[in-house]
């Protein structure tokens, strides 16, 4: 009988013990991966029936996050999170760091004719700027690209500069550089430059306009759809050049709605249409009409108008002595006896991201510089987002689905990843 309770009673220890450990044990849950595999099919799913519908190109367009995560919030599971993400488009909101003194920053927003307004309408998408002083020492976490004028010295800062490209951001100068600026081992590496003797000519042109592989190719593309602003609220009239050539533009209103017209052409041009001008050359340049405001209630009238020619020729300033920098396989923009006018190096940081940009000084009134000025920063900011209010950090385990989209609106196709993962 004692052999019996000893046992009954170690059983009943065994128990109390359990029972107690259970107290400190919580309990976790592992999802299989076949659910993940499932998950996966979901997610490919969902951007399938988006597509189709239209839905997600229109999302993407106007950038409507809360549209966008009420379909999805609709369309997956209640025990599923999510992010969105685009690959292959500029950013929707650019977010520029100026280190440069107060004057130098109006200067910036003057070439990128953002002066007034901090929005550009690109390819049917609003992209809206922001700007900000920085310190190169400490570079903010909430901008997309540090832009200065000028020589400087960057190795001193090189710590900093490294940790900004790795996240996938960009730097651009715009400076004339001297012989012995070129001597800079650290900044001709960042910025990929090489020596050459010699004057460069004044006559620039796209580096490559027919190998889709190369930096030149997208950004000519960037360039013939992108718009500047042409301020005609003084008597309803502003200018703009063409390399040298100086011309004027007037924005008017009649039964048909608002029209431009330009020099001493008669002729009204509306939204979407292409009138041509000479340079001083004598060459004729097609220009597109993109967006007229005639309306001067407000007063402010403007024309937004591009040159959409991607063999255009442009005029950079010839400073003796100086940017001999020659022609390479980075560059966007070269002369005519190949030297570099603007030069792009391409995942500069350790894990292969960021780009650093260089581009000569010119005047901020040539309007067909600025337009390529444009391009240049929405491409070194990058064309790579995420589609959320508030930024979310990916679990160790997810699985994603991507497909590759075109449109219209698009002069290029783009790719969407949708990344998933289970809440527990």
């Amino acid at each position: 009988m004692k052999g019996i309770a000893r046992v009954l009673e170690a059983i009943l220890a065994s128990l109390i013990i359990l029972g107690s450990l259970s107290y400190f044990l919580v309990a976790k849950v592992h999802e299989s991966k076949w659910g993940y595999a499932i998950l996966e099919n979901e997610l490919q799913d969902v951007l399938i029936a988006l597509t189709k519908t239209g839905e997600l190109i229109d999302f993407i367009r106007k950038n409507d996050i809360t549209g966008l995560h009420l379909e999805l919030n609709a369309l997956l599971p209640k025990t599923v999170m999510y992010r969105l993400e685009v690959i292959g488009l500029p950013k929707p909101v650019i977010r520029i760091g100026c280190n440069c003194s107060e004057s130098e920053l109006l200067k910036l927003r003057k070439m990128l004719h953002l002066e007034r307004e901090r929005i550009i309408e690109f390819n049917g998408r609003n992209l809206s700027f922001g700007f900000q002083l920085v310190d190169l020492s400490r570079p903010s976490e909430d901008i997309d690209l540090i832009v200065f004028f000028g020589y400087r010295n960057l190795s001193r800062y090189s710590w900093e500069l490294e940790s900004f490209l790795r996240e996938d951001k960009g730097i651009v100068m715009i400076a004339n550089l001297s012989d012995e600026d070129l001597n800079d081992a650290y900044l001709t590496g960042l910025f990929g430059l090489g020596y050459k003797a010699g004057d460069p000519s004044s006559d620039n042109y796209f580096a490559n306009t027919s190998n889709v592989s190369t930096i030149s190719y997208h950004i000519s593309r960037l360039f013939a759809d992108m718009p500047v602003r042409i301020n005609t609220s003084l008597n309803t009239q502003g200018y703009f050049y063409l390399r040298a050539s100086l011309h004027n533009i007037t924005t008017g209103q009649d039964e048909n709605g608002s029209y431009v017209v330009h020099d001493l052409d008669p002729t009204k041009y509306r939204e979407g249409d292409v009138f041509l001008a000479n340079d001083e050359t004598g060459r004729s340049w097609r220009i597109r009409v993109y967006e007229i405001d005639a309306d001067p209630s407000d007063g402010i009238t403007y024309a937004d108008i591009g040159i959409v020619d991607r063999n255009y020729t442009f005029l950079f300033p010839s400073v003796s002595g100086e940017n001999h920098v020659a022609a390479s396989e980075l560059t966007v923009v070269k002369t005519t006896n190949d030297f570099a006018s603007v030069q792009v190096r391409e995942g500069v940081g350790s894990y292969g991201k960021g780009r650093a940009v260089w581009i000569k000084i010119y005047d901020p009134n040539s309007t067909d510089l600025n337009q390529l000025l444009r391009s240049m920063m929405i491409y070194a900011a990058g064309e790579r987002f995420v589609m959320e209010h508030y930024p979310t950090k990916l679990p160790t385990r997810y699985v994603s689905t991507s497909m590759i989209l075109s449109d219209a609106y698009f002069d290029f196709p783009f790719v969407v990843k949708l990344i998933g993962w289970f809440v527990y």
